[in-house]
């Protein structure tokens, strides 16, 4: 029942089923409206360190690598002036890697290299959806069980209002250890 009427409900919430876009839109060949503007505040910091132990016979080398990301993405990702889809990330992501290496330097007819590498990133990610809840529930689709859980002032109710964000996240943290060697010999 609700593919066949689905023409008639969009219609009735204000979308063009002919383009898919709000039935007062601008949109031509040269222009394309959108019910946002997109954002993003990004920060990035990194840092390498690269020590080197140098002996007649080894060369000792330390690396050591961070990179904090903080970021917050707001896009309107329906492309269009209609109030469908918009999304705001925001992803926290540190790394830090460590690699210490020996390096032959004894012979000219033998030669090796030997070491360890550590790295672990631990990522964060929380993302808030606007209006496309609404828009469904406007349509008739009921509510999401989750949508709401922990946004402060709603309770889940139908319909949702069309200034709620459904939320959703992630969390990861992801270790790697090697041990590396090579060697060559004539």
């Amino acid at each position: 029942m609700l593919l066949a009427s689905l023409p008639v409900r969009i219609t009735a919430i204000g979308f063009d089923p002919d383009n898919g876009c709000e039935k007062d839109a601008n949109d031509g060949p040269d222009i394309t409206e959108s019910d946002s503007a997109n954002y993003s505040d990004n920060s990035y910091k990194s840092t390498i360190l690269t020590a080197n132990y140098d002996t007649d016979s080894f060369l000792y080398t330390y690396i050591y690598s961070q990179r904090d990301m903080d970021e917050e993405n707001l896009q309107d990702f329906d492309g269009s002036a209609a109030d469908l889809l918009s999304m705001n990330f925001f992803n926290d992501w540190k790394q830090t890697s460590h690699e210490f290496r020996i390096t032959s330097q004894f012979s000219e007819t033998f030669q090796f290299i030997a070491g360890v590498y550590d790295w672990e990133s631990d990522f964060k990610q929380r993302w808030d959806v606007y209006d496309l809840f609404y828009q469904l529930s406007r349509l008739g689709v009921p509510p999401w069980g989750t949508g709401r859980q922990g946004v402060e002032g709603y309770s889940d109710v139908f319909p949702w209002e069309s200034d709620v964000a459904g939320n959703n996240g992630q969390t990861q943290v992801t270790t790697s250890t090697a041990l590396f060697s090579q060697a060559t010999g004539t």
